[in-house]
């Protein structure tokens, strides 16, 4: 499934200076599984 989330999260890793990820949002929103196919790439 695509989220748009998933490109903010690669520019995130990209910064050569980045900070701590911190995901907030309600419950049931996708955090963990946007997490977790995030981290599968």
């Amino acid at each position: 499934m695509y989220r748009e989330i998933l490109n903010d999260l690669k520019n995130w890793k990209n910064k050569a200076r980045r900070k701590p990820l911190i995901l907030t949002g309600v419950c049931q929103c996708g955090k963990t599984y946007t997490v977790k196919e995030f981290a599968g790439e």
